[in-house]
């Protein structure tokens, strides 16, 4: 699988799961979003073709639940090998 590693502007080096996620719908991949709220920063990733306007549905998932999601594979993963 080829990752794409190309960072955002101001920053040097790629988010943790840039070039992983892929939409389930179109297969496209999902691309890095932020928005501020009330002086805080939220992060989300969103379907790169929904972005352009050319296809898919609007569909976001935030930042947050991805990390907990990766955390609770790789927690998962750990037990069965402990097993």
């Amino acid at each position: 699988m080829q990752q794409d590693t190309r960072v955002s502007p101001g920053k040097s080096e790629p988010y943790l799961f840039s070039g992983f996620l892929k939409c389930a719908d179109c297969g496209d991949s999902l691309i890095r979003r932020t928005a501020k709220y009330k002086d805080k920063t939220y992060a989300y990733y969103m379907c790169s073709t929904n972005k352009l306007g050319i296809g898919c549905t609007s569909h976001r998932i935030r930042e947050e639940d991805i990390y907990k999601a990766a955390f609770l594979l790789y927690t998962l993963i750990a037990i069965m090998l402990l097993i």
